[in-house]
């Protein structure tokens, strides 16, 4: 398990994920843009964290081992198109990410 650094509070975030979130970290800074970040806890806390990152927060992302996990383009993509929206970046699994990002957005229903 990985750690996100938001300020001085530590998460642990799941390395494969966290190295996603990287890629959509990377790429919404480079266009100096902030964007919501949201997950649940497991039990028995079952708590919802959310997060609003954007370039002038301190931020640091600390993985557990040394290699780079491989990237899904599909799930990339996923995470980027769920951040631009106004509930903003839901981490979720890639399975349930890639099938969110092929439904109409909810307010749509």
């Amino acid at each position: 398990m990985g750690q996100l650094v938001y300020g001085s509070t530590e998460y642990e975030i799941d390395d494969r994920m966290l190295a996603h979130l990287e890629s959509v970290v990377v790429a919404k800074y480079r266009r100096r843009e902030g964007f919501m970040v949201s997950w649940t806890t497991p039990a028995p806390d079952d708590a919802r964290i959310e997060l609003w990152l954007s370039p002038g927060n301190p931020l640091q992302l600390r993985y557990a081992g040394s290699r780079s996990p491989l990237l899904s383009q599909s799930w990339v993509q996923a995470m980027m198109g769920m951040a631009g929206t106004l509930r903003g970046l839901r981490l979720v699994g890639e399975a349930q990410a890639v099938r969110e990002a092929t439904m109409p957005p909810a307010w749509q229903h």
